[in-house]
């Protein structure tokens, strides 16, 4: 008995989901005692995930609900920045960009030329409608073929395109980074990036606002009110403000969330 009662608690120890099956197998104890040790052996587990393999829990945006991952942003922001390294030393062949496409229905409220888009969060007109050309439909039944793939950082900033350029902003460590990638290749093209590190245990770390691109210009809005002026091609800064500093103002309690708007009279 003693034997057994050491096998059951060396298992849990070792391999929690074995104990929690030795456990349930031996004879001769009752079945609340059985469930405590259960919970017991269940608490160890998810300690023993989080310790011995990056297991963490992130809530979604409600703050109420927490999803399980594993891995740590350390371990993420090493791997990016691997890949970039290893890119780097890799030529860069940059596709072209797209040929025109036919004239849409709907016209946006700028011009724009073809290779120059979904310039705007949400789109040309913000509204999530696309139109420049139709919709493919006939996805094979195992989805599309993966083209490629490319680690990112994080945030919640969704993606401009121009010039066969996607562009967006990421959380990099402790740096915000307006970003441009080739949309044939996945390739970093470049990106440009300052000290700023926003942090939310409800909705999660990093900048919130999609860039906007405008005449070869990216214009993006970070976190904490870093406002920057880029050219599309090369990611050069051309003027910078922080709409917060500029004005004496604090942050709201979610930050800046809100994507650069081009009005014209």
């Amino acid at each position: 008995m003693l034997l057994t009662t050491r096998s059951v608690l060396i298992a849990s120890i070792v391999l929690p989901p074995a104990g929690f099956v030795l456990l349930w197998l031996r004879s001769g104890l009752r079945t609340w005692d059985k469930i405590l040790c259960s919970t017991i052996i269940t608490i160890w587990g998810i300690a023993y995930l989080m310790l011995f393999f990056g297991l963490r829990f992130e809530l979604d945006g409600s703050g109420m609900w927490p999803i399980p991952a594993f891995g740590t942003p350390e371990r993420h922001y090493s791997k990016l920045e691997r890949s970039r390294t290893e890119q780097g030393a890799e030529p860069v062949v940059e596709a072209a960009a797209p040929a025109p496409a036919p004239a849409a229905e709907t016209t946006p409220a700028e011009p724009k030329p073809e290779s120059a888009y979904w310039t705007d969060f949400r789109g040309p007109n913000r509204d999530g409608r696309y139109d420049q050309a139709p919709i493919r439909t006939d996805w094979p039944q195992k989805g599309l073929p993966l083209l490629w793939r490319q680690p990112v950082g994080g945030g919640y900033a969704s993606f401009v395109i121009a010039g066969g350029r996607a562009f967006t902003i990421e959380q990099r460590r402790r740096q915000e980074a307006v970003t441009a990638y080739d949309m044939s290749t996945g390739r970093e093209l470049w990106r440009n990036a300052w000290d700023a590190n926003f942090q939310e245990s409800m909705g999660g770390d990093g900048p919130r606002t999609t860039p906007t691109w405008h005449e070869g210009r990216v214009y993006a809005l970070g976190a904490i009110g870093e406002l920057r002026c880029l050219d599309a091609a090369t990611g050069k800064r051309i003027w910078s403000r922080n709409i917060l500093t500029d004005h004496h103002a604090e942050n709201l309690t979610w930050v800046m969330s809100a994507s650069p708007l081009f009005v014209y009279d």
